[in-house]
């Protein structure tokens, strides 16, 4: 699951939306891992408040 989010995190980061903002800005303070790390950690949070209202399907 961990390599899954972090491959989904990397290919945001040209995205002009929230996650890629967010790779972008951890990215040029901590490296790209940890914004790779920092990316998929946000999309887990979405992804936990999202399923149990069912507002995803």
């Amino acid at each position: 699951m961990r390599s899954a989010l972090t491959e989904a995190a990397h290919s945001v980061r040209g995205s002009k939306n929230y996650l890629g903002a967010l790779y972008r800005r951890t990215a040029s303070r901590k490296g790209k891992k940890r914004a790779g790390i920092v990316v998929a950690h946000a999309m887990l949070r979405i992804s936990y408040y999202l399923l149990p209202e069912k507002k995803c399907m």
